[in-house]
């Protein structure tokens, strides 16, 4: 098993998680709470950012979970998430005639089976998530590290790249491109944790953090949050990648602490 050699326990995990619902919650606190308008852009992105953490976590999550020789776990995982998804179909429909509105059966059946969201945008994380986790059934059983590599890389441009032709053929998929790596980066850092590649470098940390501020400013100062998804979505999913791998590089770089100030005492106290 996988879980045998990771990289984030599992307080670490719950400190993401915590981490996660602070920033959704501060999202909304701009039009729950009437702040000013300034403040929308330092707000709005801490929403898909929070998501993004979700996301990076399930996908650790389901890497870290599966076995040489089975993968109910993942299947658990998808019936979890078709069974809300069900639920909320049926909701909209009955709601929807009760408004004296015609629903329509082919967005029904695709919002059903997680391919769509349009009857109920609400819905658009289950929808993304139960993707995801049909993306990760591709990879089978326990893969190589650069098999899951190259599975992630191919998965998350797949979803970009749906998500920015929605516009012109949005009867077949609508996918919400902006966390397009997160997920992949959680199944990708489980991997590398069952190789045992856990050196901390400062030097790197400081580099993911200072590529998140760099492409945050692009995102929305330089290019003032641009609404073309060919631009706006491969833009904002490397703000949320790097967003990531900041927080798991904090993460993993506090919890062995210790270690790392030893290493660095030895290497003061060469000559």
């Amino acid at each position: 098993m996988m879980s045998n050699n990771v990289l984030l326990s599992q307080r670490d995990s719950h400190i993401i998680k915590g981490i996660a619902i602070a920033l959704v919650v501060v999202s909304h606190i701009h039009r729950i709470c009437m702040l000013p308008d300034k403040l929308e852009p330092f707000l709005n992105p801490c929403g898909y950012l929070g998501v993004a953490l979700f996301l990076f976590i399930s996908g650790y999550g389901c890497m870290s979970s599966v076995s040489p020789n089975s993968l109910n776990t993942l299947y658990k995982r998808i019936f979890r998430v078709v069974k809300p998804l069900f639920y909320i179909t049926v909701i909209t429909f009955l709601l929807m005639l009760s408004f004296n509105e015609t629903p329509s059966i082919k967005y029904m059946f695709l919002q059903s089976v997680g391919l769509n969201n349009t009857m109920c945008s609400a819905c658009w994380y289950i929808t993304f998530q139960y993707f995801c986790y049909i993306g990760f059934l591709l990879l089978g059983k326990e893969s190589s590290f650069h098999k899951v590599l190259l599975w992630a890389l191919t998965f998350s441009l797949t979803i970009l790249l749906i998500s920015c032709l929605y516009e012109i053929d949005g009867v077949l998929f609508n996918l919400w491109g902006l966390n397009a790596f997160s997920f992949c980066a959680g199944v990708s850092v489980a991997r590398m944790s069952a190789n045992k590649i856990k050196k901390i470098s400062l030097k790197a940390g400081l580099s993911l953090f200072v590529t998140f501020v760099c492409l945050f400013v692009c995102a929305y100062f330089v290019f003032h949050n641009p609404e073309e998804y060919v631009l706006r979505n491969p833009l904002k999913s490397m703000v949320s990648l790097s967003f990531v791998l900041c927080i798991c590089f904090l993460i993993t770089f506090l919890s062995n602490k210790d270690v790392v100030y030893e290493k660095l005492g030895e290497t003061v106290r060469k000559p």
